[in-house]
């Protein structure tokens, strides 16, 4: 689900537009993941949440070629270990580090943010 009105879809439903300000403000889940990208500022989240729910973020990850799911990976992934504003994040298309035998680097990106 997203949380801005010019990406959600719904006559088609594709796309659902949920109020994350509400839900983090009202405690309605035990955690928020927002379809925005792995670097996002959750402190817009997190703050009328009153700090004490869990904010992750999401990065797309699929690509038609092994080399542009790699460095989509890789950008994900170093932005989600360096956001601390973020309690982790989902990846759309996980089966591709499978398919494309990422492991080696994913290795890489943990390193170099460590």
């Amino acid at each position: 689900m997203k949380t801005s009105v010019s990406a959600a879809d719904p006559i088609a439903a594709t796309w659902m537009r949920i109020a994350a300000d509400d839900i983090a403000r009202e405690h309605t889940a035990d955690e928020l993941c927002i379809l925005a990208g792995s670097g996002l500022d959750m402190n817009r989240w997190r703050v009328p949440a009153g700090g004490d729910m869990k904010m992750s973020t999401f990065t797309g990850i699929d690509g038609d070629q092994y080399e542009q799911s790699r460095d989509r990976w890789r950008r994900g992934l170093r932005e989600m270990l360096a956001n601390e504003t973020s309690a982790g994040a989902c990846f759309h298309e996980y089966a591709n580090v499978y398919y494309f035998n990422l492991w080696d680097e994913i290795a890489e990106a943990v390193a170099e943010v460590q």
